[in-house]
Protein backbone atom coordinates (compact mmCIF):
# COMPACT_ATOMS: atom_id res chain seq x y z
CA UNK A 1 0.00 0.00 0.00
CA UNK A 2 3.08 2.42 0.90
CA UNK A 3 4.46 1.74 -2.76
CA UNK A 4 1.17 2.57 -4.16
CA UNK A 5 0.83 5.72 -2.34
CA UNK A 6 4.61 7.17 -3.58
CA UNK A 7 3.68 6.03 -6.85
CA UNK A 8 0.51 7.04 -7.20
CA UNK A 9 0.36 10.67 -5.29
CA UNK A 10 4.06 11.21 -4.10
CA UNK A 11 2.43 13.03 -1.66
CA UNK A 12 3.49 13.57 2.42
CA UNK A 13 0.18 14.25 3.31
CA UNK A 14 -1.04 10.85 2.19
CA UNK A 15 1.97 9.12 3.81
CA UNK A 16 0.82 10.46 7.06
CA UNK A 17 -2.45 9.74 7.06
CA UNK A 18 -1.48 5.95 6.90
CA UNK A 19 1.01 6.50 9.57
CA UNK A 20 -1.50 8.51 11.63
CA UNK A 21 -4.04 5.70 11.37
CA UNK A 22 -1.70 2.69 11.89
CA UNK A 23 -0.60 4.90 15.08
CA UNK A 24 -4.05 5.12 16.12
CA UNK A 25 -4.77 1.92 15.63
CA UNK A 26 -2.17 0.27 17.22
CA UNK A 27 -3.17 2.28 19.90
CA UNK A 28 -6.76 1.93 20.50
CA UNK A 29 -7.02 -1.46 22.32
CA UNK A 30 -5.18 0.71 25.10
CA UNK A 31 -6.33 4.04 24.82
CA UNK A 32 -7.98 5.58 28.29
CA UNK A 33 -11.36 7.33 28.11
CA UNK A 34 -9.83 10.39 28.20
CA UNK A 35 -7.81 9.86 24.98
CA UNK A 36 -10.18 8.10 22.69
CA UNK A 37 -12.60 11.17 21.40
CA UNK A 38 -9.58 13.10 20.13
CA UNK A 39 -8.23 9.96 18.74
CA UNK A 40 -11.92 9.34 17.09
CA UNK A 41 -11.69 12.71 15.52
CA UNK A 42 -8.37 11.83 14.44
CA UNK A 43 -9.09 9.13 12.43
CA UNK A 44 -11.83 11.07 10.86
CA UNK A 45 -9.71 13.54 9.88
CA UNK A 46 -7.83 10.77 8.37
CA UNK A 47 -10.30 8.91 6.18
CA UNK A 48 -11.64 12.59 5.00
CA UNK A 49 -7.60 13.04 3.45
CA UNK A 50 -8.50 9.14 2.16
CA UNK A 51 -11.50 10.09 0.23
CA UNK A 52 -10.17 13.44 -0.81
CA UNK A 53 -6.93 11.27 -2.50
CA UNK A 54 -9.80 8.98 -4.08
CA UNK A 55 -11.20 11.47 -5.69
CA UNK A 56 -8.49 12.61 -7.16
CA UNK A 57 -7.37 9.37 -8.10
CA UNK A 58 -10.73 8.63 -9.69
CA UNK A 59 -9.73 11.63 -12.35
CA UNK A 60 -6.07 10.52 -12.97
CA UNK A 61 -6.11 6.85 -13.27
CA UNK A 62 -8.38 5.42 -16.22
CA UNK A 63 -10.31 2.30 -15.78
CA UNK A 64 -10.80 -0.26 -13.58
CA UNK A 65 -6.94 0.33 -11.88
CA UNK A 66 -6.58 -2.56 -9.06
CA UNK A 67 -4.97 0.46 -7.31
CA UNK A 68 -8.40 2.63 -7.06
CA UNK A 69 -9.69 -0.70 -5.39
CA UNK A 70 -7.10 -1.51 -3.11
CA UNK A 71 -7.22 1.86 -1.88
CA UNK A 72 -10.56 1.91 -1.86
CA UNK A 73 -10.67 -1.27 0.47
CA UNK A 74 -8.39 0.19 2.97
CA UNK A 75 -10.77 3.20 3.39
CA UNK A 76 -13.48 0.22 4.18
CA UNK A 77 -11.06 -1.32 6.73
CA UNK A 78 -11.14 2.32 8.25
CA UNK A 79 -14.90 2.92 8.45
CA UNK A 80 -15.20 -0.38 10.42
CA UNK A 81 -11.80 0.88 12.43
CA UNK A 82 -13.96 4.21 12.87
CA UNK A 83 -16.87 2.02 13.90
CA UNK A 84 -15.16 0.32 16.84
CA UNK A 85 -13.28 3.15 18.30
CA UNK A 86 -17.08 4.51 18.12
CA UNK A 87 -18.24 1.48 20.55
CA UNK A 88 -15.33 1.67 22.62
CA UNK A 89 -15.81 5.28 22.85
CA UNK A 90 -19.46 4.51 24.49
CA UNK A 91 -18.54 1.97 26.48
CA UNK A 92 -15.88 3.53 28.50
CA UNK A 93 -18.26 6.83 28.54
CA UNK A 94 -20.89 4.07 30.46
CA UNK A 95 -18.25 2.90 32.77
CA UNK A 96 -16.87 6.29 33.55
CA UNK A 97 -20.41 7.33 34.36
CA UNK A 98 -22.46 4.22 35.02
CA UNK A 99 -22.81 2.70 38.38
CA UNK A 100 -22.22 -1.41 37.56
CA UNK A 101 -24.46 -2.85 40.11
CA UNK A 102 -27.50 -0.55 39.74
CA UNK A 103 -27.41 1.75 36.51
CA UNK A 104 -27.68 4.50 37.68
CA UNK A 105 -24.91 7.53 37.93
CA UNK A 106 -22.18 7.13 39.39
CA UNK A 107 -21.56 10.19 42.08
CA UNK A 108 -19.39 11.93 40.52
CA UNK A 109 -21.52 11.83 37.28
CA UNK A 110 -24.27 12.67 38.97
CA UNK A 111 -22.96 16.03 40.47
CA UNK A 112 -21.88 17.33 37.28
CA UNK A 113 -25.24 16.91 35.93
CA UNK A 114 -27.19 17.94 38.82
CA UNK A 115 -25.32 21.32 39.12
CA UNK A 116 -26.51 21.93 35.92
CA UNK A 117 -29.75 21.01 36.04
CA UNK A 118 -29.87 22.90 39.86
CA UNK A 119 -28.38 26.34 37.93
CA UNK A 120 -30.93 25.97 34.83
CA UNK A 121 -33.77 25.77 37.64
CA UNK A 122 -32.39 28.84 39.79
CA UNK A 123 -32.21 30.97 36.17
CA UNK A 124 -36.08 29.95 35.74
CA UNK A 125 -37.37 30.26 39.05
CA UNK A 126 -38.41 26.66 38.94
CA UNK A 127 -39.26 24.41 41.91
CA UNK A 128 -36.57 21.81 42.64
CA UNK A 129 -36.77 18.79 44.84
CA UNK A 130 -33.89 16.54 45.96
CA UNK A 131 -34.74 12.64 47.57
CA UNK A 132 -32.56 10.50 48.83
CA UNK A 133 -32.80 6.99 49.54
CA UNK A 134 -31.43 4.38 52.03
CA UNK A 135 -31.96 1.13 52.22
CA UNK A 136 -33.07 0.26 56.06
CA UNK A 137 -31.02 -2.42 57.91
CA UNK A 138 -28.86 -2.86 55.36
CA UNK A 139 -26.10 -4.06 57.10
CA UNK A 140 -28.07 -6.92 58.19
CA UNK A 141 -29.23 -8.28 55.41
CA UNK A 142 -25.59 -8.64 53.95
CA UNK A 143 -24.74 -10.82 57.41
CA UNK A 144 -27.99 -12.72 57.30
CA UNK A 145 -28.60 -13.69 54.08
CA UNK A 146 -24.80 -12.93 52.50
CA UNK A 147 -23.64 -9.87 50.44
CA UNK A 148 -24.96 -11.59 46.99
CA UNK A 149 -28.43 -11.00 48.61
CA UNK A 150 -27.56 -7.25 49.32
CA UNK A 151 -26.37 -6.55 45.76
CA UNK A 152 -29.86 -8.06 44.87
CA UNK A 153 -31.41 -5.57 47.04
CA UNK A 154 -29.21 -2.68 45.87
CA UNK A 155 -30.19 -3.45 42.17
CA UNK A 156 -33.95 -4.33 42.57
CA UNK A 157 -34.25 -0.92 44.57
CA UNK A 158 -32.52 0.93 41.99
CA UNK A 159 -34.43 -0.50 39.11
CA UNK A 160 -37.57 0.73 40.87
CA UNK A 161 -35.91 4.60 41.59
CA UNK A 162 -35.24 4.19 37.59
CA UNK A 163 -38.47 3.06 37.00
CA UNK A 164 -40.11 5.89 39.24
CA UNK A 165 -38.19 9.04 37.87
CA UNK A 166 -39.22 11.45 35.04
CA UNK A 167 -37.05 11.56 32.13
CA UNK A 168 -36.06 14.70 33.48
CA UNK A 169 -34.95 13.49 36.38
CA UNK A 170 -31.41 12.48 37.19
CA UNK A 171 -31.07 9.37 39.80
CA UNK A 172 -27.27 7.85 41.47
CA UNK A 173 -26.06 5.56 43.74
CA UNK A 174 -24.81 8.07 46.18
CA UNK A 175 -22.82 5.11 47.83
CA UNK A 176 -23.78 1.96 49.32
CA UNK A 177 -27.18 1.69 49.91
CA UNK A 178 -27.98 4.90 49.64
CA UNK A 179 -29.29 6.60 46.46
CA UNK A 180 -30.47 10.15 45.64
CA UNK A 181 -32.93 11.97 42.98
CA UNK A 182 -32.86 15.34 41.89
CA UNK A 183 -36.03 16.56 39.97
CA UNK A 184 -36.03 19.70 38.52
CA UNK A 185 -39.76 21.60 38.37
CA UNK A 186 -40.73 19.56 41.15
CA UNK A 187 -42.56 20.93 44.27
CA UNK A 188 -42.54 19.40 47.80
CA UNK A 189 -45.94 18.10 47.45
CA UNK A 190 -45.18 16.06 44.32
CA UNK A 191 -41.72 14.78 45.68
CA UNK A 192 -43.17 13.56 48.36
CA UNK A 193 -45.95 11.93 46.03
CA UNK A 194 -42.97 10.48 44.47
CA UNK A 195 -41.06 9.59 47.95
CA UNK A 196 -44.22 7.70 48.81
CA UNK A 197 -44.56 5.80 45.86
CA UNK A 198 -41.20 4.70 45.77
CA UNK A 199 -41.19 3.42 49.47
CA UNK A 200 -44.49 1.82 49.36
CA UNK A 201 -42.97 -0.11 45.56
CA UNK A 202 -39.66 -1.20 47.56
CA UNK A 203 -41.26 -2.29 50.49
CA UNK A 204 -43.72 -4.83 48.41
CA UNK A 205 -41.28 -5.48 45.81
CA UNK A 206 -37.52 -5.92 46.72
CA UNK A 207 -37.70 -8.57 49.13
CA UNK A 208 -38.97 -10.99 46.40
CA UNK A 209 -36.21 -10.08 44.43
CA UNK A 210 -33.84 -10.74 46.92
CA UNK A 211 -35.04 -14.41 47.71
CA UNK A 212 -38.01 -15.91 46.26
CA UNK A 213 -37.83 -18.79 47.86
CA UNK A 214 -38.00 -16.90 51.40
CA UNK A 215 -39.31 -13.60 51.11
CA UNK A 216 -37.70 -11.21 53.43
CA UNK A 217 -39.06 -7.85 54.38
CA UNK A 218 -36.74 -4.53 52.58
CA UNK A 219 -37.80 -1.20 53.50
CA UNK A 220 -36.71 2.28 52.57
CA UNK A 221 -36.48 5.24 54.70
CA UNK A 222 -36.83 8.92 52.59
CA UNK A 223 -35.64 11.95 53.08
CA UNK A 224 -37.03 14.96 50.95
CA UNK A 225 -36.31 18.58 50.59
CA UNK A 226 -37.88 21.20 47.74
CA UNK A 227 -36.74 24.97 47.34
CA UNK A 228 -36.87 27.27 44.40
CA UNK A 229 -32.47 26.83 43.58
CA UNK A 230 -32.03 29.38 45.77
CA UNK A 231 -28.71 28.32 47.40
CA UNK A 232 -26.67 25.17 46.01
CA UNK A 233 -27.34 21.34 44.87
CA UNK A 234 -24.65 20.08 48.09
CA UNK A 235 -26.96 22.03 50.02
CA UNK A 236 -30.72 20.89 49.09
CA UNK A 237 -28.82 17.48 48.90
CA UNK A 238 -27.87 18.18 52.22
CA UNK A 239 -31.45 19.01 53.61
CA UNK A 240 -32.49 16.26 52.22
CA UNK A 241 -29.72 13.69 54.35
CA UNK A 242 -30.81 15.63 57.55
CA UNK A 243 -34.56 14.58 56.46
CA UNK A 244 -33.30 11.10 55.70
CA UNK A 245 -31.65 11.08 58.99
CA UNK A 246 -35.06 12.31 61.10
CA UNK A 247 -36.64 9.27 59.00
CA UNK A 248 -34.55 6.90 60.48
CA UNK A 249 -34.33 7.80 64.13
CA UNK A 250 -38.26 7.79 63.46
CA UNK A 251 -38.56 4.34 63.22
CA UNK A 252 -37.58 3.88 59.49
CA UNK A 253 -39.49 2.81 56.94
CA UNK A 254 -40.70 6.43 56.17
CA UNK A 255 -41.05 9.69 54.20
CA UNK A 256 -39.64 12.77 55.76
CA UNK A 257 -39.59 16.01 54.71
CA UNK A 258 -36.96 18.52 55.62
CA UNK A 259 -39.36 21.31 56.37
CA UNK A 260 -40.49 19.00 58.97
CA UNK A 261 -37.96 18.30 60.38
CA UNK A 262 -37.29 19.95 63.91
CA UNK A 263 -33.22 19.16 63.91
CA UNK A 264 -31.75 21.50 61.97
CA UNK A 265 -28.31 20.15 62.41
CA UNK A 266 -27.47 18.90 59.17
CA UNK A 267 -24.95 16.13 58.72
CA UNK A 268 -22.12 16.33 55.48
CA UNK A 269 -23.57 15.29 52.09
CA UNK A 270 -20.35 12.99 52.69
CA UNK A 271 -21.64 10.73 55.33
CA UNK A 272 -23.51 7.83 55.05
CA UNK A 273 -26.68 6.96 56.77
CA UNK A 274 -26.92 4.80 59.97
CA UNK A 275 -28.39 1.08 58.81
Amino acid sequence: MRSLVNASFGTRQIRRFFDDVETMLTRSPHIAATDLTPTRRRLETSLRTARVAIGHMDRRVAGNDPRLDELKRQVADLEESKRLIENQNEDLRQRATIDQLSGLLNRHAFFERARTIYAACRHSRAPVSCLMFDIDHFKCINDAYGHQAGDRAIAAAARILRNSARASDIACRYGGEEFVILSPATDATQALQMAERVRSCIEIEVGLSVCADMPIKITISVGVASDHAEADVETIIGRADCALYGAKREGRNQVRSADDSVDHGQRSPTASSAD
